[in-house]
């Protein structure tokens, strides 16, 4: 997630011509390509790590969901019309369809993978190594060749349900099929593999934009679909697979840092205030400051988003959840059980 706030803080605030690759190579771009090259994995790498550990559906997992895009979604409009003096307006009652009202794609995408999980779960289950490797074979032609290559469908650059669908698959496979301690003993590999994979997308990326001056679509460093960001992330899950570490400070505020995506990404507070403003931010300083404040900048902003839903977990999560527990829960298991009995 801390590469996912750099990110968009690049692209959208310091960087904003390197997406459409617009205007001349300088070493200032070239360093927010860099950065870009670096942090285009996170969100393939989100979804690795579901893919690894498996989705294990829940409706109460739905509701927290929910409750934190609800949350989020608020405090993104109340700021927006805080900080740009705007009343308070009809816009307010659309926060309660917290889905689909923010133009979260993320989550758009991640809720489908989340009601097909136990299909897919399933479906994974009953394959072997051979079968699950085709499947992977089959869907990489279809992912990369027709979304990356020919740029056709709506998987073109690869923020869909079928994106997340082949990671998930790729995570499951990992899990299944690689021994952490094959991974271990490969560790080198993976680290330079990892390294080639992002010098490949920051070539493409310097290509495009130093000596093309234009995007070509089959040539296009960033998207999600691109080979060479879908190796880099799995690398990446990889390598830090090989290492066995316990942190209870990283398990407590993991549940906390979507809330960074979702504050930055909203399409109030974060399209129409926060990036608007990232050029005073990061100000038309020299090239090392520029870019260190985009570390402290990312550093402090994903900090603060936990620290917040960490407070809204104890004072809006916890509590309704409680109350689904001792009201709905009992009722839902009932209904299951009904269904189950008459299929």
């Amino acid at each position: 997630m801390f590469l996912v706030v750099i990110l968009h803080f690049n692209h959208w605030g310091i960087n904003p011509d390197i997406l459409e690759m617009e205007g001349n190579l300088t070493v200032g771009n070239s360093i927010g390509h860099l950065f870009e090259s670096i942090s285009i994995v996170a969100v393939n790498v989100f979804i690795l790590i579901s893919g690894y550990f498996g989705i294990r559906f829940k409706v109460r997992g739905v509701l927290k969901l929910f409750l934190m895009c609800f949350c989020w979604g608020l405090i993104s409009y109340l700021l927006w019309c805080a900080i740009g003096h705007h009343p308070v307006g009809k816009s307010l009652l659309a926060r309660v369809l917290a889905f689909t009202q923010n133009k979260w794609w993320f989550i758009i995408a991640y809720l489908y993978l989340y009601f097909a999980s136990p299909l897919l779960n399933m479906a994974i289950e009953h394959l072997d190594k051979k079968n699950h490797f085709l499947i992977l074979l089959l869907y990489a032609f279809s992912t990369i060749y027709i979304g990356y290559a020919r740029n056709m469908g709506d998987n073109d650059i690869g923020m869909s349900f079928a994106q997340f669908v082949f990671l998930y698959l790729i995570g499951r496979f990992i899990n299944r099929h690689y021994p952490l301690d094959a991974l271990r003993n490969n560790r080198s590999r993976l680290v330079l593999g990892w390294a080639v994979f992002t010098a490949i997308t920051f070539g493409l990326a310097i290509l495009n934009q130093g000596w093309l001056h234009q995007r070509i679509d089959f040539l296009r460093p960033y998207t999600y679909n691109s080979p060479w960001v879908i190796g880099a992330s799995v690398c990446l899950l990889c390598i830090f697979l090989t290492f066995s570490f316990k942190s209870r400070l990283i398990n407590t505020v993991s549940g906390s840092v979507l809330s960074a995506y979702l504050l930055q990404e909203s399409c109030y507070w974060g399209h129409q205030c926060l990036y608007p403003a990232a050029p005073f931010i990061f100000g038309s300083s020299g090239l090392f400051l520029k870019y260190f404040l985009l570390l402290l900048v990312s550093f402090l902003f994903l900090s603060a988003c936990v620290l917040v839903d960490l407070l809204l977990k104890k004072a809006v999560y916890e509590p309704v959840l409680k109350l689904y527990d001792r009201y709905l829960l009992p009722k839902e298991k009932e209904l299951v059980s009904w269904i189950s009995e008459r299929i």
